[in-house]
């Protein structure tokens, strides 16, 4: 249930908005509903698969497809974007049964999740602060560490330039396998390999991300299953935990 609901529209059932509150509690559901699944009485794991596709995914997807009413997060540059997606596609990740259906949430998060890149500086820093680096960028690295986990690898947003320098405050360092060597016994390493720094951002400035509905105009005359499932190995033909540390 949205907590950013004056108006009463959510709680008196005249609309359904996905906003920050009930992102996160549908990634918290989804959790219950995968970790204690064997031991939740029947009714209780109906009674939450119901009310997640009627609160959460059924509203993110028929705006996403339609293109039109689509929620102002969806294509945001602040914390809401990624703290939303990574609520909604995770929670669809974890529960959604269809491999056809979970590639469709993760193809929006593909969309509108390069709106929240956007709206941070080339050097990593966060206009809203550094509890809000925390909180946004923090939700936009669990959900591609999940996006990764279930489309086994073939999907890594952490291949982007622009995320690595985000998460080392602008500086790009040279990837490395070992940070020292250390006898077995214990004692001072007898090597260390510090880290090497080889560049920063930016090189360029960053293009803006394309508006949704004009993309999802294009996408939809060529059918988005058939174009997205070569992207998906067996591996993600069954639904995968993909659950946020607490």
């Amino acid at each position: 249930l949205s907590a950013h609901d004056s108006k009463l529209d959510n709680y008196e059932g005249r609309k359904v908005e996905v906003d920050l509150s009930a992102a996160a509690r549908a990634l918290l559901f989804s959790g219950t509903l995968k970790l204690l699944e064997e031991v939740l009485p029947e009714k209780t794991k109906q009674t939450l698969r119901r009310e997640l596709e009627r609160r959460i995914f059924e509203p993110y997807r028929t705006r996403f497809v339609e293109g039109q009413g689509a929620f102002w997060w969806m294509q945001g540059d602040n914390n809401w974007n990624a703290v939303c997606h990574a609520g909604v596609v995770l929670a669809a990740l974890s529960v959604l049964e269809k491999p056809e259906d979970r590639a469709l949430f993760i193809h929006g998060a593909e969309l509108g999740a390069p709106w929240f890149l956007h709206g941070m500086p080339d050097d990593g820093y966060c206009t809203e602060g550094i509890g809000y680096w925390g909180y946004g960028f923090g939700n936009y690295v669990l959900l591609a560490m999940g996006i990764r986990e279930a489309t086994a690898g073939k999907i890594d947003w952490f291949q982007n330039a622009k995320v690595a320098a985000i998460g080392n405050g602008g500086t790009l360092y040279q990837p490395q396998l070992v940070s020292k060597i250390q006898p077995p016994e214990g004692g001072a390493p007898t090597n260390e390999f510090a880290p090497i720094e080889t560049g920063t951002l930016p090189l360029k400035p960053e293009p803006v991300p394309p508006p949704i509905p004009a993309v999802m105009n294009t996408m939809l005359a060529s059918p988005i299953m058939v174009r997205m499932s070569s992207r998906f190995s067996s591996a993600a033909t069954r639904p995968r935990s993909a659950l946020r540390g607490r």
